[in-house]
Protein backbone atom coordinates (compact mmCIF):
# COMPACT_ATOMS: atom_id res chain seq x y z
CA UNK A 1 0.00 0.00 0.00
CA UNK A 2 2.70 2.47 0.64
CA UNK A 3 4.42 1.44 -2.39
CA UNK A 4 1.80 2.14 -4.31
CA UNK A 5 0.61 5.42 -2.47
CA UNK A 6 4.52 6.99 -3.53
CA UNK A 7 3.65 5.92 -6.84
CA UNK A 8 0.68 7.80 -7.12
CA UNK A 9 2.72 10.76 -5.63
CA UNK A 10 5.30 10.06 -8.38
CA UNK A 11 2.98 10.62 -10.85
CA UNK A 12 0.69 13.30 -9.79
CA UNK A 13 3.55 15.28 -9.79
CA UNK A 14 4.99 14.07 -13.45
CA UNK A 15 1.16 14.81 -14.66
CA UNK A 16 1.51 18.63 -12.93
CA UNK A 17 5.02 19.45 -14.34
CA UNK A 18 4.24 17.99 -17.21
CA UNK A 19 1.02 20.70 -17.68
CA UNK A 20 2.91 23.51 -16.52
CA UNK A 21 5.62 22.51 -19.28
CA UNK A 22 2.60 22.73 -21.98
CA UNK A 23 1.00 26.20 -20.62
CA UNK A 24 5.15 27.39 -21.19
CA UNK A 25 5.70 26.01 -23.91
CA UNK A 26 1.93 27.46 -25.49
CA UNK A 27 2.66 31.01 -23.87
CA UNK A 28 6.26 30.85 -25.90
CA UNK A 29 4.40 29.79 -29.26
CA UNK A 30 2.47 32.95 -28.75
CA UNK A 31 4.66 35.37 -27.36
CA UNK A 32 7.91 34.51 -29.44
CA UNK A 33 9.68 35.64 -26.11
CA UNK A 34 11.15 33.64 -23.24
CA UNK A 35 10.66 34.18 -20.92
CA UNK A 36 7.08 34.84 -21.90
CA UNK A 37 6.28 36.81 -18.94
CA UNK A 38 7.44 39.49 -16.46
CA UNK A 39 7.24 40.85 -13.30
CA UNK A 40 5.85 44.58 -12.75
CA UNK A 41 8.33 45.70 -10.20
CA UNK A 42 7.39 49.59 -10.46
CA UNK A 43 4.37 51.18 -9.66
CA UNK A 44 5.05 53.41 -12.66
CA UNK A 45 1.96 51.94 -14.53
CA UNK A 46 -0.58 52.09 -12.09
CA UNK A 47 -3.57 54.14 -11.83
CA UNK A 48 -3.86 55.63 -7.99
CA UNK A 49 -1.34 54.01 -5.24
CA UNK A 50 -4.43 50.72 -5.17
CA UNK A 51 -4.20 48.16 -7.93
CA UNK A 52 -6.65 47.44 -10.06
CA UNK A 53 -7.66 44.56 -12.55
CA UNK A 54 -7.39 45.17 -15.89
CA UNK A 55 -4.40 47.99 -15.18
CA UNK A 56 -0.09 47.26 -14.70
CA UNK A 57 -0.21 46.92 -11.32
CA UNK A 58 3.61 46.32 -8.95
CA UNK A 59 3.26 42.63 -8.42
CA UNK A 60 1.34 41.79 -11.12
CA UNK A 61 2.74 39.29 -14.35
CA UNK A 62 2.36 40.68 -17.84
CA UNK A 63 2.77 38.64 -21.31
CA UNK A 64 5.26 39.88 -23.85
CA UNK A 65 4.59 39.58 -27.03
CA UNK A 66 7.21 39.63 -29.79
CA UNK A 67 7.09 42.80 -32.13
CA UNK A 68 8.98 43.17 -35.60
CA UNK A 69 9.02 46.71 -36.35
CA UNK A 70 7.33 50.08 -35.42
CA UNK A 71 4.47 49.39 -37.14
CA UNK A 72 3.41 47.07 -35.34
CA UNK A 73 3.34 49.01 -31.85
CA UNK A 74 0.49 51.81 -31.90
CA UNK A 75 1.14 55.19 -29.75
CA UNK A 76 -1.09 57.03 -27.79
CA UNK A 77 -1.59 59.70 -30.33
CA UNK A 78 -2.31 57.10 -32.62
CA UNK A 79 -4.90 55.08 -30.66
CA UNK A 80 -6.62 58.48 -30.15
CA UNK A 81 -7.37 58.86 -33.09
CA UNK A 82 -8.24 54.95 -33.71
CA UNK A 83 -9.96 54.62 -30.20
CA UNK A 84 -7.26 51.78 -29.66
CA UNK A 85 -7.05 51.15 -26.11
CA UNK A 86 -4.70 48.90 -23.78
CA UNK A 87 -4.54 48.78 -20.16
CA UNK A 88 -7.92 51.05 -20.01
CA UNK A 89 -5.79 54.42 -21.93
CA UNK A 90 -5.08 54.76 -25.83
CA UNK A 91 -2.12 52.75 -27.22
CA UNK A 92 -0.48 50.22 -26.73
CA UNK A 93 2.45 49.40 -23.74
CA UNK A 94 5.90 48.01 -24.47
CA UNK A 95 9.20 46.39 -22.98
CA UNK A 96 12.03 48.16 -23.71
CA UNK A 97 15.98 48.47 -23.02
CA UNK A 98 17.08 51.94 -21.83
CA UNK A 99 19.09 53.08 -24.29
CA UNK A 100 19.71 49.30 -25.31
CA UNK A 101 21.66 48.27 -22.69
CA UNK A 102 21.43 45.45 -19.90
CA UNK A 103 19.77 47.02 -16.89
CA UNK A 104 16.38 46.17 -15.81
CA UNK A 105 13.95 46.46 -18.93
CA UNK A 106 11.05 49.47 -18.57
CA UNK A 107 7.80 48.90 -18.69
CA UNK A 108 5.76 52.20 -20.44
CA UNK A 109 3.25 53.92 -22.78
CA UNK A 110 4.47 54.92 -25.94
CA UNK A 111 3.07 58.36 -26.27
CA UNK A 112 3.94 59.51 -29.82
CA UNK A 113 6.81 58.47 -32.23
CA UNK A 114 9.20 61.01 -33.65
CA UNK A 115 10.43 59.97 -37.29
CA UNK A 116 13.56 61.74 -38.17
CA UNK A 117 13.27 64.39 -41.06
CA UNK A 118 15.67 63.35 -43.18
CA UNK A 119 15.86 66.40 -45.25
CA UNK A 120 17.46 68.22 -42.04
CA UNK A 121 18.79 65.39 -39.98
CA UNK A 122 17.89 67.45 -36.73
CA UNK A 123 14.45 67.75 -36.84
CA UNK A 124 11.18 65.29 -36.35
CA UNK A 125 7.87 64.59 -38.33
CA UNK A 126 5.19 63.62 -36.29
CA UNK A 127 2.08 62.06 -38.95
CA UNK A 128 -0.04 60.77 -36.09
CA UNK A 129 -0.71 64.47 -35.04
CA UNK A 130 -1.95 65.07 -38.18
CA UNK A 131 -5.20 63.02 -37.39
CA UNK A 132 -5.78 65.10 -33.69
CA UNK A 133 -7.61 68.61 -33.91
CA UNK A 134 -5.34 71.16 -32.93
CA UNK A 135 -6.01 74.21 -30.53
CA UNK A 136 -5.66 75.06 -27.10
CA UNK A 137 -8.86 73.32 -26.26
CA UNK A 138 -8.41 70.63 -28.65
CA UNK A 139 -6.40 67.76 -28.70
CA UNK A 140 -2.89 69.13 -28.96
CA UNK A 141 -1.07 72.35 -29.85
CA UNK A 142 2.68 73.71 -30.18
CA UNK A 143 4.83 75.92 -28.49
CA UNK A 144 5.26 78.34 -30.50
CA UNK A 145 1.71 78.61 -31.95
CA UNK A 146 2.36 77.29 -35.36
CA UNK A 147 -1.37 75.56 -36.05
CA UNK A 148 -1.43 71.96 -37.75
CA UNK A 149 2.17 71.63 -37.81
CA UNK A 150 3.26 68.26 -37.45
CA UNK A 151 6.11 68.11 -40.40
CA UNK A 152 9.93 69.49 -39.24
CA UNK A 153 9.64 69.90 -35.99
CA UNK A 154 12.73 71.42 -34.65
CA UNK A 155 14.53 71.90 -31.26
CA UNK A 156 12.03 75.44 -31.01
CA UNK A 157 8.92 73.58 -30.53
CA UNK A 158 7.25 72.01 -27.61
CA UNK A 159 4.23 69.37 -28.16
CA UNK A 160 1.34 70.10 -25.51
CA UNK A 161 -1.28 66.90 -25.47
CA UNK A 162 -4.98 67.97 -23.53
CA UNK A 163 -6.28 65.45 -21.41
CA UNK A 164 -3.52 62.93 -21.33
CA UNK A 165 -4.27 59.61 -19.93
CA UNK A 166 -6.51 58.67 -16.62
CA UNK A 167 -5.34 61.97 -14.81
CA UNK A 168 -6.61 64.25 -17.66
CA UNK A 169 -3.36 66.10 -17.64
CA UNK A 170 -1.46 68.37 -19.94
CA UNK A 171 1.73 66.90 -21.09
CA UNK A 172 4.31 68.38 -22.75
CA UNK A 173 7.16 67.28 -24.57
CA UNK A 174 10.19 69.89 -24.98
CA UNK A 175 12.60 69.16 -28.07
CA UNK A 176 14.97 71.24 -27.03
CA UNK A 177 15.82 69.52 -23.95
CA UNK A 178 15.74 65.78 -26.10
CA UNK A 179 18.24 67.45 -28.11
CA UNK A 180 20.56 68.68 -25.47
CA UNK A 181 20.01 65.97 -23.08
CA UNK A 182 19.68 63.16 -25.72
CA UNK A 183 21.64 64.09 -28.91
CA UNK A 184 24.02 67.02 -27.98
CA UNK A 185 26.91 64.35 -28.56
CA UNK A 186 25.56 61.97 -31.13
CA UNK A 187 23.32 61.96 -34.28
CA UNK A 188 19.93 61.97 -34.52
CA UNK A 189 17.69 59.03 -34.46
CA UNK A 190 13.79 58.15 -34.94
CA UNK A 191 12.20 56.20 -31.86
CA UNK A 192 9.21 56.45 -29.20
CA UNK A 193 8.31 59.10 -26.68
CA UNK A 194 7.23 56.98 -23.76
CA UNK A 195 5.90 57.65 -20.54
CA UNK A 196 4.60 55.89 -17.46
CA UNK A 197 0.81 56.07 -17.02
CA UNK A 198 1.27 57.01 -13.25
CA UNK A 199 4.25 59.59 -13.85
CA UNK A 200 2.13 62.41 -14.63
CA UNK A 201 4.29 64.89 -17.10
CA UNK A 202 7.40 63.69 -16.16
CA UNK A 203 8.47 61.54 -19.84
CA UNK A 204 11.63 59.40 -20.02
CA UNK A 205 13.40 61.03 -22.70
CA UNK A 206 15.67 63.28 -21.16
CA UNK A 207 14.20 62.63 -17.52
CA UNK A 208 14.93 58.62 -16.94
CA UNK A 209 18.80 57.85 -16.11
CA UNK A 210 19.98 55.47 -18.49
CA UNK A 211 23.57 54.73 -16.91
CA UNK A 212 25.68 57.44 -17.40
CA UNK A 213 23.38 59.36 -19.73
CA UNK A 214 19.72 60.08 -20.23
CA UNK A 215 17.28 57.75 -22.25
CA UNK A 216 16.92 58.50 -25.94
CA UNK A 217 13.90 58.07 -28.21
CA UNK A 218 12.95 54.54 -27.97
CA UNK A 219 13.98 52.34 -31.39
CA UNK A 220 12.42 49.95 -32.44
CA UNK A 221 15.46 46.99 -31.65
CA UNK A 222 15.39 48.16 -28.63
CA UNK A 223 12.29 46.94 -27.91
CA UNK A 224 11.58 43.29 -26.13
CA UNK A 225 7.80 43.18 -27.36
CA UNK A 226 4.69 44.61 -26.31
CA UNK A 227 2.33 44.45 -23.32
CA UNK A 228 -0.79 41.28 -23.41
CA UNK A 229 -2.80 40.36 -20.93
CA UNK A 230 -1.96 40.14 -17.05
CA UNK A 231 -1.73 38.12 -14.09
CA UNK A 232 -2.77 40.03 -10.93
CA UNK A 233 -0.88 39.40 -7.79
CA UNK A 234 0.84 36.99 -9.51
CA UNK A 235 4.37 38.20 -9.05
CA UNK A 236 4.06 39.57 -5.24
CA UNK A 237 6.44 36.35 -3.60
CA UNK A 238 9.04 37.41 -6.31
CA UNK A 239 9.11 40.84 -4.64
CA UNK A 240 9.26 39.35 -1.64
CA UNK A 241 11.83 37.00 -1.93
CA UNK A 242 14.07 40.32 -3.96
CA UNK A 243 13.45 42.43 -1.11
CA UNK A 244 11.93 44.96 -4.17
CA UNK A 245 12.26 48.42 -1.91
CA UNK A 246 9.05 49.17 -4.57
CA UNK A 247 5.81 49.65 -2.46
CA UNK A 248 3.28 47.13 -3.28
CA UNK A 249 -0.51 47.79 -3.43
CA UNK A 250 -1.96 46.71 -0.02
CA UNK A 251 -4.94 44.88 -2.39
CA UNK A 252 -2.34 43.02 -4.41
CA UNK A 253 -0.70 41.34 -1.20
CA UNK A 254 -4.19 40.18 0.27
CA UNK A 255 -5.19 39.11 -2.77
CA UNK A 256 -2.04 37.14 -3.36
CA UNK A 257 -2.27 35.25 -0.11
CA UNK A 258 -6.53 34.99 -0.77
CA UNK A 259 -5.28 32.81 -4.21
CA UNK A 260 -2.47 30.77 -2.50
CA UNK A 261 -5.02 29.79 -0.14
CA UNK A 262 -7.74 28.94 -2.69
CA UNK A 263 -5.13 27.28 -4.89
CA UNK A 264 -4.25 24.81 -2.21
CA UNK A 265 -7.74 24.23 -1.22
CA UNK A 266 -8.54 23.88 -4.72
CA UNK A 267 -7.69 20.07 -5.19
CA UNK A 268 -9.31 18.98 -1.53
CA UNK A 269 -12.84 20.98 -3.29
CA UNK A 270 -12.12 18.58 -6.37
CA UNK A 271 -11.87 15.61 -4.51
CA UNK A 272 -14.77 16.26 -2.07
CA UNK A 273 -17.18 16.90 -5.04
CA UNK A 274 -16.12 14.11 -6.84
CA UNK A 275 -16.76 11.81 -4.14
CA UNK A 276 -20.44 13.16 -3.58
CA UNK A 277 -21.21 12.87 -6.79
CA UNK A 278 -19.55 9.07 -7.15
CA UNK A 279 -21.86 8.11 -4.07
CA UNK A 280 -24.83 10.17 -5.93
CA UNK A 281 -24.66 8.45 -9.09
CA UNK A 282 -24.40 5.20 -6.64
CA UNK A 283 -27.57 5.41 -4.80
CA UNK A 284 -29.39 6.43 -7.90
CA UNK A 285 -28.27 3.29 -9.44
CA UNK A 286 -29.34 1.41 -6.18
CA UNK A 287 -33.04 3.10 -6.36
CA UNK A 288 -33.27 2.81 -10.20
CA UNK A 289 -32.34 -0.99 -9.79
CA UNK A 290 -35.15 -1.42 -6.64
CA UNK A 291 -37.44 0.13 -8.53
CA UNK A 292 -37.21 -1.89 -11.22
CA UNK A 293 -37.45 -5.24 -9.13
CA UNK A 294 -40.81 -3.58 -7.46
CA UNK A 295 -42.23 -3.15 -10.98
CA UNK A 296 -41.50 -6.48 -11.52
CA UNK A 297 -42.97 -7.88 -8.81
CA UNK A 298 -46.32 -6.04 -9.40
CA UNK A 299 -46.32 -7.62 -12.49
CA UNK A 300 -45.83 -10.83 -11.59
CA UNK A 301 -48.79 -10.01 -9.21
CA UNK A 302 -51.10 -8.71 -11.30
CA UNK A 303 -50.54 -12.21 -13.93
CA UNK A 304 -51.03 -13.88 -10.95
CA UNK A 305 -54.26 -11.98 -9.87
CA UNK A 306 -55.52 -12.24 -13.64
CA UNK A 307 -54.92 -15.69 -14.01
CA UNK A 308 -57.08 -16.97 -10.82
CA UNK A 309 -56.68 -19.86 -8.54
CA UNK A 310 -57.14 -23.25 -9.82
CA UNK A 311 -60.37 -25.04 -10.75
CA UNK A 312 -61.36 -27.17 -7.67
CA UNK A 313 -64.00 -29.95 -7.18
CA UNK A 314 -65.83 -31.04 -3.67
CA UNK A 315 -68.25 -34.29 -3.31
CA UNK A 316 -71.16 -32.75 -1.38
CA UNK A 317 -72.46 -35.78 0.67
CA UNK A 318 -75.87 -36.48 0.06
CA UNK A 319 -78.24 -37.20 2.65
CA UNK A 320 -79.36 -41.06 2.52
CA UNK A 321 -83.14 -39.95 3.53
CA UNK A 322 -83.33 -38.09 0.71
CA UNK A 323 -81.49 -40.66 -1.75
CA UNK A 324 -82.70 -43.82 -0.02
CA UNK A 325 -79.34 -45.18 -1.25
CA UNK A 326 -76.98 -43.18 0.36
CA UNK A 327 -75.69 -42.11 -3.20
CA UNK A 328 -73.65 -38.76 -3.21
CA UNK A 329 -74.09 -35.84 -5.27
CA UNK A 330 -71.57 -33.82 -7.25
CA UNK A 331 -71.05 -30.33 -6.53
CA UNK A 332 -68.55 -28.21 -8.90
CA UNK A 333 -66.65 -25.02 -7.39
CA UNK A 334 -64.81 -23.01 -8.98
CA UNK A 335 -64.80 -21.33 -12.78
CA UNK A 336 -65.51 -23.26 -15.90
CA UNK A 337 -62.75 -24.59 -17.83
CA UNK A 338 -63.05 -24.54 -21.86
CA UNK A 339 -62.55 -27.72 -23.15
CA UNK A 340 -59.88 -26.00 -24.51
CA UNK A 341 -57.28 -26.03 -21.90
CA UNK A 342 -58.14 -30.01 -21.77
CA UNK A 343 -60.61 -30.29 -19.73
CA UNK A 344 -62.20 -33.88 -19.88
CA UNK A 345 -65.46 -34.62 -20.23
CA UNK A 346 -68.06 -35.90 -17.51
CA UNK A 347 -68.50 -39.17 -19.42
CA UNK A 348 -64.79 -39.73 -18.63
CA UNK A 349 -64.45 -38.86 -14.97
CA UNK A 350 -67.94 -40.62 -13.64
CA UNK A 351 -68.52 -44.35 -13.08
CA UNK A 352 -71.36 -46.27 -11.97
CA UNK A 353 -71.85 -48.73 -8.67
CA UNK A 354 -74.62 -50.49 -8.22
CA UNK A 355 -73.92 -51.63 -4.63
CA UNK A 356 -72.27 -49.02 -2.96
CA UNK A 357 -73.40 -45.36 -4.59
CA UNK A 358 -70.01 -43.04 -4.44
CA UNK A 359 -69.87 -40.16 -6.64
CA UNK A 360 -66.51 -39.05 -7.34
CA UNK A 361 -66.03 -35.49 -8.97
CA UNK A 362 -64.62 -35.40 -12.29
CA UNK A 363 -60.63 -34.47 -12.83
CA UNK A 364 -59.57 -30.73 -13.81
CA UNK A 365 -56.83 -31.33 -16.34
CA UNK A 366 -55.53 -28.09 -16.31
CA UNK A 367 -55.11 -24.87 -14.70
CA UNK A 368 -55.61 -21.47 -16.67
CA UNK A 369 -52.30 -19.43 -17.60
CA UNK A 370 -49.28 -20.95 -19.58
CA UNK A 371 -47.02 -22.81 -17.98
CA UNK A 372 -49.41 -24.18 -15.51
CA UNK A 373 -49.13 -28.06 -13.97
CA UNK A 374 -52.43 -29.82 -14.69
CA UNK A 375 -53.61 -31.75 -11.84
CA UNK A 376 -56.81 -34.45 -10.18
CA UNK A 377 -58.28 -33.16 -7.50
CA UNK A 378 -59.69 -35.52 -4.73
CA UNK A 379 -63.02 -35.86 -3.84
CA UNK A 380 -64.69 -36.88 -0.66
CA UNK A 381 -66.06 -40.32 -0.37
CA UNK A 382 -69.20 -40.22 1.82
CA UNK A 383 -70.96 -43.15 3.87
CA UNK A 384 -72.17 -44.31 7.12
CA UNK A 385 -68.51 -45.28 8.15
CA UNK A 386 -67.34 -42.15 7.49
CA UNK A 387 -65.60 -40.36 4.49
CA UNK A 388 -62.86 -40.98 2.71
CA UNK A 389 -60.55 -39.51 -0.26
CA UNK A 390 -59.72 -42.24 -2.95
CA UNK A 391 -58.23 -42.29 -6.59
CA UNK A 392 -57.44 -44.48 -9.00
CA UNK A 393 -53.92 -45.10 -7.99
CA UNK A 394 -55.33 -46.15 -4.65
CA UNK A 395 -57.92 -48.25 -6.40
CA UNK A 396 -55.25 -49.75 -7.76
CA UNK A 397 -52.94 -50.61 -4.70
CA UNK A 398 -56.75 -52.28 -3.03
CA UNK A 399 -56.58 -54.34 -6.18
CA UNK A 400 -52.78 -55.44 -5.42
CA UNK A 401 -53.49 -55.88 -2.11
CA UNK A 402 -57.00 -58.17 -2.76
CA UNK A 403 -54.86 -60.33 -5.23
CA UNK A 404 -52.32 -61.10 -2.34
CA UNK A 405 -55.17 -62.05 0.38
CA UNK A 406 -57.16 -63.99 -2.24
CA UNK A 407 -59.93 -61.96 -1.51
CA UNK A 408 -62.41 -60.83 -4.20
CA UNK A 409 -62.22 -57.07 -5.07
CA UNK A 410 -64.73 -55.28 -7.75
CA UNK A 411 -63.60 -52.06 -8.84
CA UNK A 412 -66.80 -51.42 -9.93
CA UNK A 413 -67.47 -50.43 -6.72
CA UNK A 414 -65.24 -47.57 -6.53
CA UNK A 415 -66.90 -45.76 -8.96
CA UNK A 416 -70.46 -44.42 -9.44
Amino acid sequence: MKFKGVLGFIRDVAVSAAIIMLLLVGLFIYTGNWPPLVVIESNSMQHGDDSEVGVIDTGDLVLVKETDNEDDIISYVEGMSKGYKTYSQYGDVIIYRKNNNKDTPVIHRPVLYLGLNKSTDSSFDIPALGKLKYGLDADWYLKPDDPGRWWNLGREFTIAINNYGYSKIEITINLNNIHNKCFSDRAYHSGFVTLGDHNGNSIDQGNLDAGAEKVRPVQPEWIIGKARGELPWMGVAKLWLSENNNPIPRTSRYMFIVVIIAVLCLPIVISFIASATKKAIKGRKKDDQAESEDAGAGEREFHADKDGPPDTIEVIEDDPEENGDGAGSIAEKGDEVDNDFGRASPEEDLRDDNDEGISVGRRSRGRRGKGRRSGRKRGRRSGSGGSRCKNRRSVERSAEKSKGTGEDFDEDEWFD
